[in-house]
């Protein structure tokens, strides 16, 4: 790029951002992360491609036409399309405390927001994003098995065991004790964030629209029918009943009973299908139908030592040996964990 001599210092600033801005690799550059924010951290080239042409021209001629572009992203095919093994994105930590403010109108009353550190609950805040691609590099692969089959994930950069307990009881904390007319801040400061609940009042005497609803607002319709069973089964117990006729509201209802008795059952299930994933990887993988034979996996290790069996019998033994007992320690584990996360055996320990 040559300027011309004797501009000015900002004659040559707009010269050298259009230069910039007209560069063909921008186009692409845009799509792909705005992609990524908004749809798939895995978006096929395809996809990147045709976004990247809107970018180019709206249509009208004009370029950089970002309400086009993000029309284009979000009604793309590939955007509308079944879930696939490749598709979606995990939500940003701090984006779930977002969503929940935003389902049910959240405000301050002085309209001055006290929330001083949000970084210590789910490792993000805004405007403290340590460079210009925000909190994690969009090109992170997490080690293991996202790694092995090429697929990005910059979302789990900033997730860890740590900031993933800390947003849920954060979370948890907020539904509980942050809104309008709950019992234990019933005179909040000025500029303490308040969530309004009274759209749900009409729909307390309808356990089953009320389950839907929730599924709607917060699990965008994804909320398994085990679930939903196990959450309209407990609305009929007894000590939700009592609880009911006590003057207990159905916010405190929904948060201090049905969500802890919901945890163990959805443990369990949790433990369970990981364990029957493994064994079918493991399956898939014996047959030649599973994950490409360079990636070492118990189904994969187990079917190279069949051509040496009756001479080194141990290489199936072994395989066999721990696979079965990860199996058999997972589903302990999850009834371990049903035994001390369910309040009713807890009662009777």
């Amino acid at each position: 790029m040559k300027l011309p001599a004797n501009q000015t210092p900002q004659q040559d600033l707009d010269a050298a951002l259009d230069n910039l801005f007209n560069h063909p690799n921008v186009g692409p550059f845009i799509a792909r992360q705005l992609i990524q924010r908004l749809v798939s951290a895995n978006p096929s080239p395809a996809y990147v491609e045709r976004v990247a042409r809107v970018f180019a021209d709206n249509g009208r001629g004009v370029r950089g036409d970002l309400l086009a572009v993000v029309r284009a992203i979000l009604l793309d095919a590939e955007a509308r399309a079944a879930p696939s093994e490749n598709s979606g994105k995990l939500e940003e930590p701090f984006l779930r405390l977002v969503q929940l403010w935003r389902a049910y109108g959240a405000r301050a009353s002085s309209g001055r927001y006290l929330y001083p550190a949000p970084e210590q609950a789910f490792g993000q805040a805004p405007l403290r994003s340590p460079s210009v691609f925000n909190f994690y590099q969009p090109d992170y692969r997490r080690p293991g098995e996202l790694t092995q089959l090429g697929m990005y994930s910059p979302e789990l950069q900033i997730v860890n065991e740590v900031f993933v307990t800390r947003a849920a009881n954060w979370l948890y904390n907020q539904a509980e004790r942050h809104y309008t007319g709950n019992g234990f801040n019933p005179n909040p400061d000025a500029r303490t964030v308040m969530m309004d609940f009274s759209n749900l009042w009409s729909l307390a005497t309808s356990p089953a629209q009320l389950v839907d609803h929730l599924d709607v607002l917060l699990m965008s319709g994804q909320m398994s029918a085990h679930m939903r069973g196990v959450v309209l089964t407990l609305r009929e117990q007894p000590f939700v009943e009592a609880a009911v006729a006590s003057g207990t509201s159905t916010v405190k209802i929904l948060y201090r009973h049905i969500l802890p008795n919901t945890v163990a059952p959805l443990v369990v299930q949790a433990t369970y299908i990981c364990a029957s994933a493994i064994i079918t990887e493991a399956i898939l993988s014996f047959i030649g139908a599973g994950l490409p034979p360079s990636i070492p996996t118990w189904g994969n290790i187990i079917a190279e030592a069949r051509a040496v069996f009756s001479v080194r019998p141990h290489l199936i033994a072994f395989p066999a040996v721990f696979l079965s007992l990860t199996v058999l320690a997972i589903n302990l584990l999850g009834d371990g964990l049903r035994d001390a996360l369910d309040p009713r055996l807890a009662r009777r320990l």
